[in-house]
């Protein structure tokens, strides 16, 4: 099977091995520490049969420290599908640290190409890391590549972990999947027929749901 994932490096010098159980039953848990939520997912869920593409988000603000993050997301993946023979090629894609018009253009045009070629696959993004700004323009993104690529958004995970004074607060950490917040997105999206107060008990419902 095709999949494309997409991840945010972290932009500083300090990432840390960590063990993401999953905060829910969508994917079973990977008992073994990670330095991104999005390789714990991909532990459980990888095939030996899969053709994977990976595009890795380097913001060049902390141009240097990304380098190196990259190279450990990448020797990281690596290491847990030595075990499984799954297909996988890696892009580095360098991101401005300019939350300008024409740096979001840049990168909305780059990652549609990028998916273009991987037509009809299945989509996992990890928002964990990167600029405040990258989890806004990469769900605009993923909503065009839906539509006119036939791309099936299947997972976006979050990686949560809570620190005091530099330290782990253990049992801080999870993995969320975060996807109904973007079936949230494409839900208001097309509700054009009808009144606030319909739209909102449609919302009601869906969380419940």
């Amino acid at each position: 099977m095709k999949k494309l994932v997409i991840s945010s490096m972290m932009l500083a010098d300090r990432l840390i091995p960590v063990h993401y159980p999953p905060k829910g039953n969508f994917v079973e848990d990977y008992n073994e520490k990670v330095h991104y939520a999005v390789n714990a997912y991909l532990a459980k869920t990888l095939k030996e049969t899969d053709e994977v593409k990976v595009l890795l988000l380097k913001t060049t603000g902390g141009a240097e420290a990304g380098e190196k993050n990259a190279k450990v997301f990448i020797d990281e993946l690596n290491g847990i599908n030595s075990k499984i023979g799954a297909k996988i090629d890696y892009k580095i894609i360098d991101i401005e640290f300019d939350p300008s018009n024409v740096e979001f253009q840049k990168i909305f045009t780059i990652l549609a190409n990028e998916i273009k070629e991987y037509k009809k696959c299945d989509l996992i993004a990890d928002f964990t890391y990167g600029a405040k700004t990258t989890p806004i323009l990469l769900l605009s993104v993923l909503q065009f590549v839906q539509k006119f690529f036939e791309c099936r958004i299947r997972k976006i995970l979050y990686g949560k972990v809570e620190f005091e004074k530099g330290n782990i607060i253990p049992g801080s950490e999870a993995l969320y999947d975060v996807t109904p917040l973007y079936t949230l997105i494409s839900l208001t999206n097309n509700m054009n027929t009808i009144s606030g107060e319909k739209a909102l008990e449609a919302i009601n419902e869906f969380f419940e749901l």
